[in-house]
């Protein structure tokens, strides 16, 4: 899916969680940036979820993203 087809979606996403766009990007950059680091040592798709729940420092969080199972509604 190209961005410019994604973005309204994202808006509606956004807006439905009361989510800051800046903070929401931001963390996604760190997000990116960690699994990267943590993908030199296993395959990039294999994230052990005791690094996700060490590396959200016990706040609760929400990810989703590159996943087939998710559909659009």
């Amino acid at each position: 899916m190209k961005f410019e087809e994604w973005e309204p979606i994202y808006k509606l996403i956004l807006e439905d969680m009361h989510f800051d766009r800046i903070y929401d990007e931001n963390s996604a950059r760190l997000l990116s940036k960690m699994l990267e680091t943590k993908s030199r040592k296993k395959p990039p798709d294999v994230i052990e979820i005791e690094f996700l729940q060490q590396a959200s420092m016990e706040r609760i969080i929400l990810v989703c993203g590159k996943a087939p199972c998710l559909e659009m509604i």
